[in-house]
């Protein structure tokens, strides 16, 4: 007796966003098949001048970083667990008997 397996799959899909915080309203939309890569769904370009991004680990990616830089940009998103970054500056001088950080590699331990 032969028997046959039969499986539905459905179709899947990416749907990327942008969001604008002032305006707040979306400012861009996208569909993509469900198996591109998040890095290959985020175009970067002069648009992001004096913009944040808040970012997913899913668009992590360094030379990413480099590029929002470049272009005048800036990011926030979580650390990856093996992620061991050189702390380059800080944004607030603190009085009394404060640590410097600047030069010092960030440990989650």
């Amino acid at each position: 007796m032969a028997c046959c397996k039969s499986e539905k799959i459905a179709a899947g899909v990416k749907v990327s966003c942008i969001v604008s915080a002032v305006a707040d309203s979306p400012k861009a939309v996208s569909i993509y098949p469900e198996r591109t890569l998040e890095t290959k769904i985020l175009r970067l370009g002069p648009w992001l001048r004096d913009r944040i991004l808040l970012i997913d680990l899913g668009y992590f990616k360094y030379r990413s970083f480099d590029r929002i830089d470049r272009y005048g940009g800036y990011f926030v998103s979580r650390l990856k667990g093996n992620a061991n970054p050189l702390i380059v500056g800080v944004n607030q001088k603190w009085r009394g008997n404060s640590v410097d950080v600047v030069g010092k590699k960030y440990s989650r331990n």
